[in-house]
């Protein structure tokens, strides 16, 4: 990149994180989980968020084993030349499920919001902000989250407070009788492409400025068990609010629990519009820290120095895919039958590998350097 890459607080560190996962795909939560699972699928969540606690503990591990930034360098001191496979497959998965979440995000407004606007226009404008974010330092990109995300909370939190006069399906919250091992594993699956954000924890890891190393550690796994709580929260809201059954034959169920909403002694008569500012600036900040991640690695990749271009490129490539996807129904497909489950299994088992292959060649290294020392 054209200068170093500045160090970020662990705050901000927290905050990339959070923002990295849940935020561009929660507008579909929880549909596909419990047309999965049923009530059952409430236990499906948690065990996708261990999951993805477990993983996270090792890209962090992973991280500070190497003792390199960003992805593709850790990647390469693990693998070496069998890094490509590695880098190339986790960027491929991250990339197609952005598209994805872009491509069913632009259909979501068009459909609730702009029916008279081409949603390739939509996602033109999505694409120039997300694009203007990205391109930029990290830590300008740092302060970006740092200052929208609490902003995003906020009044998230205010709209779900505005919605406990609705909540009258109580009952959905205890365990159904009927356990069917399937479908809840298909409900923990299906969740995974939340939690999906590439090399992004361990391309920052590295770059976090802490006073003890254990903090990263911390932030990592707070950023990502956070989000899981407001996976959980928005699960309770639209269950108790629409039900299991029409929460799974509605495709966004959320829209649906929000616009139950009016303020009618504030300044705005229903709650759509702040629910589109909501959603669109966290799937901005999302998109912009994958790519801002993408550019990095792949200007690491070609050394060119020139991880802005590189950063609006990616962009106008992602928002082009998503503009060809035709229908909100083959985007969901491929998310659920397709790109989801493979990348579920995909991280799965690289994480752990990797992390194993780093240990082993450190502590090769390391037997190595003390062999030589005793032998001069």
């Amino acid at each position: 990149m054209t200068g170093p890459v500045e160090p970020i607080s662990k705050g901000q560190f927290f905050m990339m994180v959070a923002v990295s996962v849940v935020a561009g795909g929660v507008y579909l939560w929880p549909q596909y989980l419990v047309a999965s699972a049923g009530s059952n699928g409430l236990y499906a969540l948690p065990v996708t968020t261990g999951i993805a606690l477990l993983l996270t503990w090792l890209e962090v591990r992973w991280a500070e084993t190497t003792h390199a930034s960003p992805f593709l360098l850790t990647v390469r001191r693990t693998w070496g030349w069998f890094s490509w496979p590695v880098f190339l497959g986790t960027a491929v998965f991250c990339v197609a499920i952005d598209v994805i979440i872009l491509a069913l995000f632009g259909k979501m407004l068009q459909t609730f919001y702009y029916p008279n606007t081409p949603s390739w226009a939509i996602l033109a404008v999505i694409g120039v902000t997300v694009a203007w974010v990205g391109a930029r330092p990290l830590a300008t990109v740092a302060r970006q989250v740092q200052f929208w995300f609490p902003l995003i909370l906020i009044t998230l939190l205010l709209v779900l407070a505005l919605s406990i006069s609705h909540w009258r399906f109580y009952q959905v919250l205890l365990p159904s009788p009927n356990w069917n091992i399937p479908d809840w594993f298909r409900a923990v699956v299906g969740t995974w492409f939340l939690y999906v954000n590439g090399g992004v924890v361990v391309s920052l890891t590295p770059r976090v400025r802490v006073k003890h190393a254990r903090e990263r550690m911390q932030m990592a796994l707070w950023g990502i068990g956070f989000q899981g709580f407001i996976l959980l929260v928005l699960y309770v809201v639209v269950m108790t609010t629409l039900g299991p059954y029409g929460t799974a034959k509605l495709r966004w169920p959320i829209i649906y629990v929000f616009s139950l909403i009016s303020v009618r002694s504030f300044f705005i008569k229903g709650i759509g519009l702040l629910v589109t500012v909501i959603w669109t600036s966290a799937l901005i900040l999302y998109l912009a820290v994958h790519l801002f991640c993408l550019g990095w690695n792949v200007d690491t990749l070609f050394r060119q120095k020139n991880y802005r271009w590189m950063i609006v490129t990616a962009t106008a490539v992602i928002a082009g895919l998503a503009a060809f996807i035709p229908s909100d129904l083959v985007a969901r497909a491929l998310l659920f039958n397709w790109v989801n489950p493979a990348d579920f299994y995909w991280t799965l088992t690289v994480i752990p590998v990797s992390v194993a292959v780093a240990w082993f060649r450190q502590r090769h290294r390391g037997q190595s350097t003390a062999g030589e020392g005793g032998n001069t």
